[in-house]
């Protein structure tokens, strides 16, 4: 991440001076960009794409979106709401299939794999919801 700020700076310190002017919120993680605030629309967006563009990057479409104000936003894997955020119904359904395939496992050395995926997307899932957490440990006593 360092890195990645670093090399791009310049682009960074652009973006933040057209933020500061409309008092949007801007936030990153490695190469995501999340922008929030009353000023973000198309013209907002279009700004944004022009600095990147500026800086030699290319903005992938299928990952540009804008949202509504009351709707469920999609920020870097997570479910981003007005009061809370969630874990992605495709993690959910994941953790769902792999208890469904622990209980089929066909020896020791299955369940053992099965376990580590579940576990690590247990404590992932955790990290947005406790209760996942919680799943994980309850998983660990089992084991």
């Amino acid at each position: 991440m360092p890195l990645s700020f670093w090399a791009n700076h310049s682009m960074y310190s652009d973006l933040q001076t057209l933020c500061e002017s409309r008092d949007v919120t801007m936030s990153s993680y490695v190469d995501d960009l999340t922008f929030s605030g009353k000023s973000v629309n198309e013209l907002f967006q279009r700004s944004v794409s022009r600095i990147v563009q500026d800086a030699g990057l290319i903005i992938h479409p299928d990952k540009t979106r804008l949202f509504r104000r009351n709707e469920a936003k999609l920020i870097t894997g997570v479910i981003v709401r007005a009061d809370r955020i969630d874990v992605r119904n495709k993690h959910h359904k994941a953790i769902y299939t792999l208890f469904n395939e622990m209980r089929s496992a066909v020896n020791d050395e299955e369940l053992k794999a099965i376990h580590e995926e579940l576990l690590g997307r247990l404590n992932a899932a955790g990290q947005i919801n406790p209760a996942f957490k919680q799943r994980a440990r309850n998983l660990i006593t089992q084991i």
